[in-house]
This record gives C-alpha cells, structure tokens and sequence, in this order.
C-alpha cells in the first residue's frame, strides 16, 4: 500500500516465558526503495489519446523527475482503471472495457504498465418518449432532461437528469 515491492520479512521464535507452551512472534520487516513507475502503455484506444488517459489515470503516474511521486499501489490502480473505463462511457463508449492489463519490471528496475482497451461503437440518444406521466406534460419533461436525438450517449447524465426532481419533490 505504501509503494514498496522490494519488502523481506524475517520471522524468528521466541519462547515466551509469561506462558506455557507459547512462543513470541518477532517480525524484522526490511524496505528497500519505493517501486517507481518509467512508463504506461496503451493499445487500442483511438478516441481519447495516450496522453489524455495518462492524465486521468490520478494515482498512476509516471516518475518524471524526483520531486513528483510515482509509487504503484494496487487498489489505487484499479480505481484508476474505472476511472478511465468511466470517461469512455460518459462519451458514448458503453461498451468500452480494459480487456488486458500487465505490469512488469524494465531492465532499469522500474515498473511498465500495459492497458489493453477495446472502445466498441459509439452511441447517440435516439427518441426518448414519456409514459404514465400524468403531473407533467411530455414537452415539459423533455424540456427539464434536456437531452435531444443525436446526442452523444452519456449514461451519468440521463442518470442525474431523471433524478431531478421539477417541483422540488
């Protein structure tokens, strides 16, 4: 969690003499540096460029020069794989999914990641038509989403339109 792959872990017994037939557990842990990250790879993304997904990835940065960070932490990299996987779905890419990730040591010691992303098609909003709506008229409706035919899909969007509530209900 802490960025630290090089760790060893010495275990050595002790009998404990407060009690019987128990032993004390004495854990020598050894750091070595923090892992640092030289670079991130993408393959199959042709809507958003390597650069664009390298910023949105907030966690996940590549070491650029001693001052900036660039420690690899796992859950920290999976968020930012949703991260990414997000973006895409906000511009119409709802079938976009990482289909491959690797990471491995360079010869300089430093991590490489790959992501493999397969963005599929992308989609618009066609007609949207309203039913069982009895307080308020489909113009009415249609106006407050506002959301139109041809629009880029964008499910975060519809989501928060539909939670809004016209009357303050």
């Amino acid at each position: 969690e802490k960025g630290y792959f090089d760790v060893r872990v010495d275990v050595r017994e002790e009998e404990a003499s407060q009690r019987a037939n128990a032993v004390n557990l004495i854990f020598n842990i050894a750091t070595e540096e923090k892992i640092k990250i030289a670079k991130i790879h993408f393959e199959g993304n042709e809507a958003i460029s390597d650069r664009k997904l390298a910023k949105m990835m907030k966690d996940t940065k590549v070491k650029a020069h001693f001052l900036k960070a660039s420690k690899f932490i796992e859950s920290d990299y999976e968020t930012d794989k949703e991260t990414l996987l997000t973006h895409y779905h906000n511009l119409g890419y709802r079938d976009a999914q990482i289909i491959q990730d690797s990471v491995w040591r360079n010869q300089d010691s430093l991590l490489e990641l790959s992501l493999t992303i397969q963005e599929g098609k992308q989609y618009y909003f066609g007609n949207i038509t309203w039913k069982g709506n009895t307080i308020h008229t489909n113009e009415e409706l249609s106006r407050v989403l506002g959301i139109h035919k041809g629009e880029i899909y964008n499910e975060e969007l519809l989501n928060t339109r539909l939670t809004f509530s016209i009357d303050g209900r």
